[in-house]
């Protein structure tokens, strides 16, 4: 539903191309991650206290990031509005703990 301006992916091909949707790598056969990620939080929980936990990123850097991240122009008032609405939905679904974030800064201490 974005514009093509906002769909020119910049890292997954050899030259941008407008995705048709969203790119998502292909990680069935050869995977990304060494650890299972939706068990990180729930195991420093289980293992350390909690001082600080920033979370962010719920959905907003499939947006932000180098593959799509250079479409915006912020000096552009339309490219500015879009991204801070993306922003704010990323806020909302963190705050309202409907999406888990992508990204987190916590400090944890070794539990009592």
């Amino acid at each position: 539903m974005l514009p093509e301006k906002f769909r020119l992916n910049h890292t997954a091909y050899a030259e941008p191309r407008i995705d048709e949707q969203i790119w998502e790598a292909d990680t069935s056969e050869h995977g990304m991650e060494c650890i299972r990620s939706e068990e990180i939080l729930p195991t420093l929980a289980q293992m350390f206290t909690v001082e600080c936990f920033v979370p962010f990123f719920s959905l907003s850097r499939r947006f932000f990031d180098t593959m799509y991240g250079p479409n915006y122009d912020l000096n552009v008032a339309l490219d500015k509005a879009l991204l801070n609405w993306i922003w704010e939905l990323d806020v909302y679904y963190l705050s309202t703990e409907q999406l888990r974030p992508e990204t987190f800064f916590g400090i944890y201490r070794k539990g009592t």
